[in-house]
Formats: C-alpha cells, sequence, structure tokens
C-alpha cells in the first residue's frame, strides 16, 4: 500500500508544486515508484511544470467517472521511468469544490495506486478541502518561506489542521462539535477543558490526548535565507505553546534564481540544474523524506519495499 505524502502551505507563491515536482522526480530516480496527485482543485498546474499542457486524463476525468480507477488516469513523465502524474482538475465548479463523499473516494483510490510514495500536492489556504487532503496524509509537510505572512499563515494552517482533526475525531457529538468550531483556541489544553465542561467522555478526552502527541507535521523552509531563521523560531514557538509538540525541519531550500528558470524551461530544477544550491537541498530533503516514508511502510508492517531506504538516503547525502 502507498505511502501518502501531502504537501500543503498556508499561503501561496511559497513555492510548494515546485518542490513537490522536484521531490517526486528526485525519489523516482532512486527507484521508488512515485505517483505526483495534483489536488489543487481550481488552480492545477503541477502538469504545466513538466510541460504536460495535454493531458489525456487526470483526477477530473475520475471524478466524471470517464475513468474506472485513477490509475487509468496516471500520465508517465519521462524525466524520469517510476514518475507519474495525476493532473489536477477544477474547470468546473463540481470539480473545483467536491463534496465529503467524493474526496474520501479520491482518498481511497490514491491509497490504492501501485506505488510507493503518493505525493499530494495541495491547494493553498485553509479550506476544508485543503485541511482535509492534508490529514490523509500518512507524512504531512508544510511548505513556507520565511517572510513574516507566510510563516504566520502556515502556523494558521497548523492550527486549523489540528482543530480539523479533533472535529472530526469527535464527529458523532454534535454539541462537541459545535463547542469546537466557533471558539478559537490559545493552546490544546485549552480544547480539553472546554470538553470537559461541555461534558466529553473520559474516551473522548483520551482521543484530545492522542492527537496532541500525534500530530506532528515536518516543515520545508523554501527560499530559505538567514534572516528567516529568526522569524521561523518565533512560529515554532508558537506551535508548541499550542500543540505541545515541536515542529520539526524537513529541510531548507535556499534562494536560487535557478529554480524561476527551470520553471520557465518546464522543468524540474533537479534536471535543469542539478549541480545548483537549489536542486543539492532539494535531494537532501528527497532523501529525509524518504526516510519518513520508511518508518510509516515499516509501521504498517510493510518492510521489503523499503529495506534499502536508509541505504539510499546515505547515497543522496553524498552527491
Amino acid at each position: 500500500m502507498a505511502v501518502l505524502v501531502s504537501v500543503a502551505s498556508g499561503k501561496g507563491g511559497v513555492g510548494k508544486s515546485v518542490l513537490v515536482s522536484n521531490l517526486g522526480l528526485l525519489m523516482a530516480r532512486l527507484g521508488r515508484d512515485v505517483v505526483m496527485a495534483d489536488l489543487d482543485t481550481g488552480s492545477a498546474d503541477l502538469a504545466t511544470l513538466f510541460g504536460e499542457f495535454r493531458v489525456r486524463s487526470s483526477l477530473e476525468s475520475f471524478m466524471k467517472r470517464e475513468v474506472g480507477s485513477l490509475t487509468d488516469a496516471l500520465v508517465p513523465i519521462a524525466a524520469a521511468p517510476k514518475l507519474r502524474l495525476l493532473a489536477g482538475s477544477g474547470d468546473s465548479l463540481a470539480t473545483a469544490n467536491p463534496v465529503y463523499a467524493t474526496k474520501q473516494r479520491i482518498l481511497r483510490h490514491l491509497r490504492e495506486l501501485p506505488a510507493d510514495v503518493v505525493l499530494l500536492d495541495i491547494g493553498a489556504g485553509v479550506g476544508f478541502n485543503q485541511l482535509d487532503f492534508f490529514l490523509a496524509g500518512d507524512v504531512q509537510v508544510v511548505v513556507t518561506t520565511p517572510d513574516p505572512t507566510a510563516l504566520m499563515d502556515a502556523y494558521r494552517f497548523i492550527k486549523l489542521a489540528a482543530m480539523r482533526k479533533m472535529v472530526t475525531l469527535l464527529s458523532r457529538n454534535l454539541t462537541h462539535r459545535r463547542a469546537l468550531s466557533k471558539r478559537d483556541f490559545a493552546s490544546i489544553a485549552e480544547v480539553r477543558t472546554a470538553l470537559e465542561e461541555e461534558g466529553a467522555r473520559t474516551d473522548e478526552l483520551h482521543k484530545v490526548d492522542e492527537l496532541a502527541q500525534s500530530f506532528a507535521p515536518k516543515l520545508v523552509l523554501n527560499r530559505a535565507s538567514r534572516g528567516g531563521r529568526v522569524n521561523f523560531v518565533r512560529v515554532q514557538k508558537l506551535l508548541y505553546e499550542y500543540t505541545n509538540a515541536k515542529l520539526t525541519v524537513l529541510g531548507e531550500v535556499p534562494q536560487d534564481e535557478l529554480v524561476e528558470d527551470s520553471v520557465r524551461g518546464y522543468l524540474p530544477v533537479a534536471v535543469g540544474y542539478p549541480g545548483s544550491s537549489a536542486a543539492l537541498a532539494m535531494k537532501g530533503v528527497a532523501g529525509q523524506l524518504l526516510s519518513e516514508c520508511a518508518v510509516m511502510a515499516s509501521a504498517s508492517g510493510d518492510k521489503v519495499p523499503w529495506e534499502d531506504c536508509l541505504e539510499q538516503q546515505e547515497e543522496v547525502a553524498a552527491q
């Protein structure tokens, strides 16, 4: 069964799709079977980054039931033999705003894809679509830049994702849902107190405790700079105060004008400029991400396809 890696951002323009395109390519070149799924409903552009302007089928084809499975909608990417793309949707109001049942159908089929890793490129913002797709990931990654507004939007996104997960866990109790969705909370501890006041059962409070311990998204700092590091530490402190969990940095990608040049050439920077500072940093992020995927696969009992994953990470670091 595929490991789902959800990649999101609090705001647009931070380079999330560019990062996904490069990570997918790098992991596929390391021997993983990788699918990149563009779930940015309404503003899908992952296919454009590979110069794919006329895909034969897409997520929209699946949503309209023009194809029977997502496998039938995958497009091979020439840059890496084991890399495939599920192009996005959004050319109609219905596909740009899928209902809950449609989202669940999409996620079920994504997990059943014949792949080692499925990278979910999720649209920016904090709508229910973005939060639900993000929370579906076995490994959850948030992309931001050092810009103060981008960092604060990343903080809000993670905070609301935690709240959305709680509301979903307690969805059977309408009273609890209202108590959670209509208020802002300074910490998970405040959420727990509010639920106690609403008469939550012991097992429901235990779910909140489990969430606080298990919810640990990773962060990639794109277009990194020394000055931006200070701003990130402030956000890291805020999230620790809210969730009591430390936000882990998966990697940092420096500002590099060659990334923009590669986008104009419809190629990942790892292909167009493999020796660039951004490409080398992304290679390191890909190695770290493979390790995270290996842990998740091992936890589910799927150990065989990932036996060499740590060795591959060492190879990436050495290159």
